[in-house]
């Protein structure tokens, strides 16, 4: 099961680079405006551009004008036929990054890791076990369904349904199932087991995303900023631009095809050799054959995650405390 702190340093750049929270000009320095997935290791991802270093134009005042449209090929590190486009059990690579294409949470977290409301214009606590939740006005879901509280609630209950717990089951454990209700259209009350203050950051997870009532993984609907196209488990899946996606100028591309790479050679080649624009988790050892490429560029952001180092304590030389601590 991935760790939450390196998905999200994944999905966290991901989502600042889709939306355009960095500006085309570094996005150009960095050699491709557009979507990045971003590995785990520290090494984040590669993209390709055009080589180009003509500039590009500006809007009145200096400000980098954007680009919209075009089709982002993003190489994905893993994948295989029990790949899932099924927005609250994603595992690999290649299914955190078709979640974020497709939903949107509650809330979320910005850049810097805080706390931000999303979905929810309020999200607040009665009590420490009592919290109101009110949607935003106006939300779609990709068939043009109104988002609603009856949404918000069979989400929820899917996602801690003790027969088939999803991935965010497991930090939402004070949720009862029979203590949501809704209020109105809009808005739902959850009365908890016990009082759990965490319950909106848990709810700001990726993978715990507002789906519709009627919600089939095979063809999914969301709230998000692409929508479902088309998918072949263990190879390559295709989404579209939401064109009524609620943050307004958003997304900025008009298609997004995700395509598995299990072998890490064989996803640098790739992007070597034109195939796609992006790859997430680049070999430290491929390092400087990109850095050698003028079109490409390698994206680094902090992560999570750590590499230790294990020792058997009951065999030299690490049997001897001097030695661990040397």
């Amino acid at each position: 099961m991935p760790d939450h702190n390196d998905l999200f340093s994944k999905v966290l750049l991901e989502e600042q680079l889709r939306s355009n929270r960095i500006t085309r000009k570094e996005l150009l320095r960095r050699a491709f405006a557009g979507a990045v997935v971003i590995g785990t290791s520290g090494v984040l991802g590669a993209c390709g551009g055009d080589g180009s270093n003509e500039p590009e134009g500006q809007s009145q005042g200096g400000a980098q004008k954007q680009k919209r449209g075009g089709t982002l090929r993003l190489g994905t590190a893993g994948g295989s036929s029990s790949d899932t486009v099924d927005a609250h059990t994603p595992v690999t690579h290649p299914d955190q990054a078709r979640v974020v294409q497709l939903n949107d949470s509650l809330a979320r977290y910005d850049e810097k890791f805080e706390f931000e409301l999303s979905l929810a214009e309020e999200f607040a606590a009665e009590k420490a076990d009592v919290w109101t939740i009110r949607l935003l006005e106006g939300l779609e879901f990709h068939n043009g369904k109104t988002v609603t509280a009856d949404d918000v609630i069979f989400s929820l209950q899917r996602i801690i349904d003790p027969d088939v717990p999803a991935f965010g089951a497991g930090g939402l454990t004070s949720l009862d199932p029979n203590g949501m209700k809704k209020l109105d259209e809009r808005t739902v009350r959850l009365t908890l087991k016990q009082p759990d203050v965490t319950i909106r950051e848990e709810l700001a997870q990726y993978f715990n995303g507002i789906v519709p009532v009627d919600y089939n993984p095979k063809k999914p609907v969301g709230v998000g900023p692409f929508m479902f196209e088309s998918f072949t488990p263990g190879q390559e899946s295709r989404f579209v631009r939401n064109p009524n996606y609620w943050r307004e100028g958003e997304p900025y591309a008009d298609e997004i095809v995700i395509i598995d790479f299990p072998e890490a050679s064989a996803r640098v080649n790739a992007l070597l050799g034109g195939q796609v624009d992006a790859i997430d988790d680049v070999p430290f050892g491929q390092v400087p054959v990109i850095e050698g490429n003028a079109n490409l560029n390698i994206l680094e952001a902090p992560s999570g995650g750590w590499l230790p180092f294990t020792m058997r304590i009951d065999a030299a030389p690490f049997d001897d405390v001097r030695v661990r601590q040397a």
